[in-house]
């Protein structure tokens, strides 16, 4: 995602979210082993988005969106 510019004057406030497709699936975490069943592979829930775009919006919406977030970390 390219850095996001922008000017502020005194007293000027800006909102921005970030606006993405989001896409889910199944990693492999690990592999256990246990005692009589061999190993047993460990699966773990990922999600992302991806085109990640920075939008402007309204500080209506950025409190909006404040109560709906949820955290999705950037991919390793």
């Amino acid at each position: 995602m390219p850095p996001l510019e922008a000017t502020l004057k005194p007293n000027d406030r800006l909102f921005f979210h970030v606006s993405g497709r989001g896409d889910s699936g199944i990693a492999l975490g690990g592999i256990m082993s246990v005692k009589g069943a061999g190993a047993i592979p460990l699966f773990q829930k990922k999600e992302y988005l991806t085109n990640h775009e920075w939008k402007a919006c309204s500080e209506l919406d950025a409190r909006g969106l404040m109560t709906i977030t949820r955290q999705i970390l950037p991919e390793s």
